[in-house]
């Protein structure tokens, strides 16, 4: 009698949880992510490939004779790729990514302590390569976003919208926090694609690297919630960026730089301190940039003006197509445009959709 009420009790913890499963709003969720993941995989696809060419050159001149003293130099130039790259496809505008930028500059005033003090030099480029991987492999996700809510303010479908910015939300968080896990557990291996040699350089590049790699990693998930979504948002909803830019800059040049160097330098954490800096930095745009979303964002009002702009847009798209109808209509046959039976110009037309 017992082990009967106990399988009936299972039972019905095991039906509450299909029926959970099986819910509108998991059906819905599963569903977005679904459209979300159409949009936002070309795009990722695309990015990483470009990507790929820069970490198999950094790979390729540190396992190169000497190669451990050339890492610091080609490193360098991959990071300005790196930078130029998130500044094209809008992900690190108002200022994000030279911020991180200034951190080769800002650590080289710690080289003069030995090797171990100049293998930053070397490691921050490593280090950052490996987050901007990371953060592409996500972005995907924000960038879908920005099309979809886009799209679906134009329907005026203010609360769709909404709910989709969610679930890109939940999806690049799980995506980032997940990747981020692997990435820490296998620094150490990473690491050891970039840095190659028995010599005390290499040694400090490896292990700089190494203890560098959880910090970086931290600002690419945080990252990830502010250029890789909420900015992203604010694209799709045609926002004013003035304010989103202005905390921007402030958080990495008033903060973020400044902050890492009196870490650094003041307090003796070094390359760590630097970064540590810029993490707090990213910290503040992603709580001010959700907070700002939060506070100033109407989707139902959004939908009401993005719907009017379509609605007017197509208008007088359909009233310049009208125009030309028209003025066509009224033009004498021409033989080698329209052919001599008409139907070449049906023909035409088709081929132009």
């Amino acid at each position: 009698m017992c082990r009967e009420a106990r399988l009936s009790v299972i039972g019905a913890d095991v039906g509450g949880s299909s029926a959970l499963l099986a819910s509108p709003l998991h059906r819905r969720f599963l569903l977005e992510v679904r459209e979300l993941a159409v949009l936002g995989w070309p795009q990722t696809v695309t990015s990483v490939v470009g990507f790929a060419p820069r970490i198999f050159l950094l790979s390729a001149v540190a396992h190169l004779p000497e190669g451990e003293l050339l890492v610091g130099a080609a490193g360098i130039g991959s990071m300005v790729c790196n930078v130029s790259q998130l500044m094209l496809i809008r992900s690190s505008t108002f200022g994000a990514a030279p911020g991180w930028e200034c951190t080769l500059f800002v650590a080289s005033g710690l080289c003069g302590g030995g090797a171990a003090a100049c293998a930053v030099t070397a490691a921050i480029p490593i280090c950052t390569t490996v987050f901007v991987c990371e953060f592409l492999l996500v972005f995907g996700w924000g960038l879908a976003a920005c099309n979809r809510i886009g799209n679906l303010l134009g329907e005026g479908k203010g609360q769709e919208a909404r709910f989709s910015g969610g679930v890109a939300l939940v999806a690049a968080s799980l995506s980032s926090i997940t990747l981020a896990a692997v990435v820490v557990s296998n620094r150490r291996r990473i690491a050891t694609f970039f840095v190659e040699g028995e010599s005390e350089e290499a040694a400090a590049v490896l292990e700089t690297t190494v203890s560098l790699m959880p910090v970086t990693t931290l600002y690419s998930v945080l990252a990830t919630l502010a250029p890789g979504w909420s900015q992203q948002v604010l694209f799709g909803l045609g926002a004013d960026l003035r304010a989103p830019a202005t905390l921007n800059i402030f958080a990495f040049f008033a903060v973020g730089v400044p902050g890492g160097s009196l870490l650094a330098y003041r307090f003796g954490m070094g390359v760590q301190g630097i970064w540590l800096g810029l993490v707090a930095a990213i910290g503040l745009v992603v709580v001010g940039q959700h907070a700002h979303l939060a506070r100033t964002t109407d989707w139902p009002e959004m939908a009401r003006v993005a719907r009017a702009r379509a609605l007017q847009r197509e208008g007088a798209e359909a009233t310049e197509g009208d125009a030309v109808a028209l003025a066509r209509a009224k033009e004498p046959p021409d033989p080698k445009r329209d052919g001599d039976d008409g139907l070449e110009t049906l023909g035409t037309q088709c081929s132009r959709l």
